[in-house]
């Protein structure tokens, strides 16, 4: 008897040697760490539609003074089905701290990141930190459903104890789910302690989890468990379909007695439109000014004897004759330009920085001259801005309404229309449609017309793709994009295309964009035959038309046409006046180099444009690592 005591005396001393040990190699595992977990229980709870409710209790036992931790809540989920490794990402929303501590959430990619602590306050020993939130899962699109759920990340810290309730809100056979520890484990581990219920599980793993592994539990559900919300309500996605498709109806109708030009009539003509010089041509023609419009005035000036031209292969001069006695404040400003401090001649080739940056501010004077003139004393185009602003007003409201239905339709998850994103969504939307409206309508009355049409579909078809991203957006991948919702977005990217053709031609603008149109066609298409006879009314024809053939770049097809005429320079009135003989040939040399051919000019427009400045896991959604602050 007494033996029998000793030896149960020597096995108890061993067992509890053996259990300090034990303990003692795991203190010094986490002892590597700047903190552990003693515990932490996960509470789950699943309800319809694919939410799951998750609130933790974790129990820290810190090694050094820190803040607090840093939680990052994953998002992303990728498994393998059939060996096809499928990614989704499922959306982390409404957390909230229970326990008395404060937190700041930031996103960084798929992460909802956690910061728990005071930068006023150390962590000395243990803290017990507790916080819910809610997670949707998304559909599959599967013949099954999934929950694939990871309690551990393996970036996350040690956990001496790990616990877990799962509670569905029906009847669940849980004795199907598989669960599995370690670094891209395929094998189910199976020391945990479990408790079913019809509709629970509970379990207790036994044995710590350390800061290298990871811990996860995955079951299969039958088609339909989560009764997904698949789509939007019909009714209402047809019933706005209904009333986009009515104000485009008005819209049109708008256009079509207020807004659409008349049809321009375009009689040839032989020569400037009275009031107008070769640069207002080439602007109403083009719908914008460049150095070649600008300089084309030279030719228009010496028909009219104020000055001499003169070029030669080194030299461009131009002479003053007289003083400029017009109202053209683009010519004055050229002519102050040219002969300032009271030059009478200039060369035009000379290379000198300062003349070329006069020029280049010349230019940018004249350009503003011409605009002006033609947004106000000549005007072109009526811009019927209160037309445009009521109308992108309308548009905005119904697509406004439209991003509040689709929030709605998902506000059970993530709340409705007032959360700080989609305000600022909402103001965006609204400020790119008055935005794309007003600019639609300038590219409308300044771009050439056979570019505005397709300026004005890329910008809204940019718009259209935007608006389905937004919608998308809204939706947060909750409910996928429908036929409707690109039937939606087709009708309001139609209606922000006619924006660009509320602006109509004046009369004016109608009468001198035909007269213009007519002048470029003769320029272009007359042949020798029909200037022969021209010419016997008008000797100076040649010179007439050579300014505007300049602004327009043609000056070499207008040389063409009078190449292989018997037609006598010198047998025109007070010919010395106009050009020499050699200008003639340098002229589409001119026309053709642009602004290469004024040396000053080209060489500061390249310095000024050089300038500018240069720059040089596992599977599971769940616990995405955490650490110390």
């Amino acid at each position: 008897m007494k033996k029998n005591i000793q030896k149960l005396l020597m096995l108890i001393v061993l067992i509890l040697i053996s259990g300090n040990v034990y303990a003692y190699n795991n203190d010094y595992l986490y002892k590597n760490e700047d903190f552990y977990y003693e515990n932490i229980h996960y509470d789950i709870e699943i309800y319809e539609k694919g939410i799951i409710k998750i609130t933790q209790r974790r129990i820290v036992h810190y090694n050094k003074p820190l803040h607090g931790i840093i939680v990052n809540l994953g998002e992303r989920v990728n498994y393998n089905d059939n060996n096809n490794k499928i990614t989704l990402i499922n959306n982390v929303y409404d957390f909230n701290m229970i326990s008395e501590h404060n937190y700041k959430t930031t996103r960084d990619h798929d992460t909802l990141r956690v910061k728990i602590g005071s930068p006023n306050y150390y962590a000395n020993m243990e803290e017990e930190y507790i916080f819910n939130y809610k997670v949707l899962i998304k559909d599959i699109n599967k013949s099954y459903e999934l929950l694939n759920f990871k309690f551990k990340d393996g970036d996350t810290n040690s956990i001496k104890k790990l616990t877990f309730k799962i509670t569905s809100y029906k009847d669940t056979d849980f004795t199907k789910m598989k669960f599995y520890k370690g670094i891209h484990s395929t094998l189910e581990f199976k020391n945990i302690r479990l408790n079913f219920t019809s509709n629970s599980i509970e379990g207790e793993v036994r044995e710590p989890i350390l800061n290298n592994e990871s811990f996860s539990c995955n079951m299969m559900f039958e088609k339909g468990y989560f009764n997904y919300i698949k789509k939007k309500d019909n009714f209402l996605n047809v019933l706005f379909i209904i009333i986009a498709l009515f104000s485009s109806i008005i819209f049109y109708l708008i256009y079509y007695f207020i807004g659409k030009d008349k049809n321009l009539i375009s009689p040839i003509t032989m020569s400037i439109p009275n009031d107008i010089t070769s640069l207002d041509v080439s602007y109403i023609y083009n719908g914008y000014i460049d150095s070649t419009s600008i300089m084309s005035l030279l030719f228009e000036l010496a028909n009219k004897k104020y000055i001499k031209i003169e070029a030669h292969k080194n030299k461009f001069l131009v002479s003053k004759i007289k003083d400029y006695d017009g109202d053209d404040k683009s010519v004055k400003e050229l002519l102050s330009c040219l002969f300032h401090d009271g030059l009478k001649i200039v060369n035009l080739k000379t290379k000198n920085k300062k003349f070329g940056e006069n020029l280049y501010n010349t230019f940018k004077k004249i350009k503003k001259y011409t605009k002006t003139k033609f947004l106000k004393d000549k005007k072109l185009y009526n811009n019927n801005i209160i037309s445009i602003l009521i109308f992108t007003l309308i548009i905005s409201i119904v697509q406004i309404l439209y991003l509040v239905f689709c929030s709605f339709s998902i506000m059970e998850y993530f709340g409705g229309i007032n959360d700080e994103e989609n305000i600022m969504i909402v103001t965006c939307l609204m400020i790119f449609n008055f935005l794309i409206g007003i600019l639609a309508n300038k590219f409308y009355s300044n771009v050439n017309n056979k570019y505005k049409i397709v300026l004005g579909s890329f910008i809204t078809f940019i718009y259209f793709i935007l608006y389905l991203i937004t919608i998308n957006h809204i939706q947060k991948g909750v409910i996928p994009l429908t036929f409707l919702d690109v039937l939606f977005s087709l009708i309001c990217y139609f209606n922000i295309f006619l924006i660009q053709f509320l602006s109509k031609r004046t009369e004016y603008g109608n009468k001198i964009s035909g007269e213009v149109k007519g002048l470029h066609t003769f320029i272009k298409y007359t042949k020798e035959d029909k200037i022969k006879m021209l010419l016997d009314d008008n000797p100076k024809l040649f010179f007439d038309i050579l300014p505007v053939a300049f602004a327009f770049g043609l000056t070499k097809k207008w040389l063409e046409v009078f190449k292989e005429l018997d037609y006598k320079y010198s047998d025109i009135d007070n010919f010395d006046y106009l050009y020499s003989l050699d200008t003639l040939f340098s002229i589409a040399d001119f026309n053709n180099e642009g602004i290469n051919y004024i040396s000053s000019y080209g060489e500061y427009v390249s310095e000024i444009s050089d300038s500018g400045f240069s720059g040089s896991s596992d599977s599971g959604f769940g616990d995405g690592g955490d650490s110390g602050w």
